[in-house]
């Protein structure tokens, strides 16, 4: 269910004249300047002027999946309305009156431009299911955000096969208060983590650094009677 600062005062369907003049970006590596002015539990919209007309103006929206490289939990953990984006045009679709955007920087490698042309599958993290979430696996920082850090972990009981990557939320990170997950880890250190959550079907593993006995009981990643981790 949507919470009222969820859905009070989100923009109204674009324009589509004013749509229009964002079809020459769609899909370009151009970013354009934004100001977040509304808010879902699905992401985030963002109000763009069009760079050849910044008379005409128009409200997107950043999926959640569209916020970050990485895993992204919470939207309010990575924007607050009245921010000051930058953005990309994905997608513009005058006749439903959507503007899709993205805040993501553009992969232009041989690799990315394959998968765009292909479905590409969800991460595997099936062989983590069932993990009790009491159990400590060891993993290795791959990148740090500012809701979090992304751990590369092994398999467990040391089974062979590709590693899979999970966000460890800034509230997992340690049990006392964290301000900035940059002060407290850094890219390349290996870590110990508990596998709190699994969505199968989304390829998502969220991770934690805190004792399963001290955890924040308000955690956006607790499970909150299940012992072992599945979804």
């Amino acid at each position: 269910m949507l919470s009222e600062a969820s859905v009070a005062g989100l923009p109204k369907p674009a324009d589509p004249v004013n749509l229009s003049k964002f079809i020459p970006f769609a899909g370009t590596d151009e970013w354009l300047d934004g100001i977040v002015d509304g808010r879902s539990v699905f992401g985030a919209f963002v109000k763009v002027k069009s760079p050849d007309d910044e008379s005409v103006a128009a409200s997107g929206m950043v999926h959640i999946t569209e916020m970050a490289d990485g895993f992204v939990e919470r939207v309010e953990d990575v924007v607050n309305v009245g921010q000051e984006v930058r953005v990309r045009v994905l997608s513009v679709d005058t006749a439903a009156r959507r503007l899709t955007l993205s805040m993501k920087m553009p992969d232009t490698s041989a690799e990315s431009q394959r998968e765009s042309r292909e479905k590409k599958e969800p991460n595997d993290v099936s062989p983590w299911l069932g993990l009790s979430q009491k159990e400590w696996l060891v993993g290795k920082v791959v990148r740090i955000a500012n809701y979090g850090a992304f751990v590369e972990v092994d398999r467990p009981n040391g089974a062979v096969g590709p590693r899979c990557t999970g966000m460890v939320h800034i509230s997992q990170v340690q049990e006392n208060f964290v301000d900035d997950v940059a002060e407290v880890l850094e890219i390349g250190q290996t870590v110990q983590v508990r596998v709190v959550m699994l969505d199968v079907k989304a390829g998502r593993m969220a991770l934690s650094m805190v004792n399963a006995d001290v955890a924040k009981k308000d955690s956006p990643t607790a499970e909150a009677e299940d012992p072992s981790v599945g979804r």
